[in-house]
């Protein structure tokens, strides 16, 4: 399956609890004030993405070697 590519993507205030992003491309997206309590961002590119105020937990699943 094709990977998404939401490069550059406004997603501020977003409602992503639960969304699957695995493998996505999230390169300087805006994730600015996001809800991301158990999101999968695992093998995602957050390379330049913004998570000022963004809300994840201990579900959410980051990149290998990602620091929120």
């Amino acid at each position: 399956l094709p990977k998404a590519d939401l490069s550059e993507a406004d997603l501020k205030g977003a409602n992503l609890c639960e969304a699957s992003l695995f493998g996505a491309s999230l390169k300087q997206a805006c994730l600015e004030e996001a809800r991301l309590f158990g999101a999968d961002f695992s093998e995602a590119d957050l390379s330049g993405a913004s998570l000022k105020l963004a809300r994840y937990n201990a579900t959410t699943r980051w990149p290998q070697d990602f620091q929120p």
